[in-house]
């Protein structure tokens, strides 16, 4: 099986290749991706340094992602693709244009919790996404699964820097706990 993991974006601030690529190898070390071949897409560039997170800057990454998405399911190299970040940019547009499989990493995130328990918790990056993220959570028909969403007071690019050691650095994804 060969998978591409596509970043929601790229910018001066983010560099989510680099922690894409880390995740992957981490796992390859573990053996937990036996018999799969993995491509990293480090996403659409988007010239914005800014921390700001709002509407407009999710419809603008929203774009990339779909143009990624197609560009993957129409070179036929591929047999599923899997958006990374926790606010699904452009997830719906995306579906409709792959030829492949395509989920994100929350999309999948929130089926397995609401398989692992009967009830389960977000934690989000701020109080923005976190209202994003209740949303989606909606629109997958997993309300009456999800607990709580609650934001955690810094932003994504607070979080995750380039130049931060492994060690210091926190995991950037919205964590999601299950609940029996």
């Amino acid at each position: 099986m060969k998978l591409i993991l596509i970043a929601p974006y790229q910018n001066p601030a983010v560099n989510w290749g680099f922690i894409l690529h880390e995740m992957v190898d981490k796992m390859e070390e573990k053996g937990a991706l036996k018999g799969v071949e993995v491509d990293i897409d480090e996403g659409y560039f988007i010239d914005s340094p800014s921390e700001k997170r709002d509407e407009e800057f999710l419809a603008n990454i929203s774009v990339g992602v779909i143009k990624k998405v197609k560009e993957y399911s129409e070179m036929g190299k591929h047999d599923a693709i899997i958006q990374e970040g926790d606010l699904d940019p452009g997830f719906f547009g995306a579906r409709f244009v792959s030829k492949i499989p395509f989920t994100s990493a929350t999309h999948a995130a929130i089926h397995v919790a609401s398989l692992i328990g009967d009830r389960c918790s977000i934690f989000a990056m701020d109080d923005w996404p976190a209202k994003v993220l209740r949303r989606i959570v909606q629109n997958y028909g997993f309300d009456h699964k999800v607990v709580s969403i609650r934001p955690w007071p810094l932003s994504s690019v607070q979080l995750i820097v380039r130049d931060h050691k492994k060690e210091d650095r926190k995991q950037k994804q919205s964590l999601i706990c299950c609940f029996n």
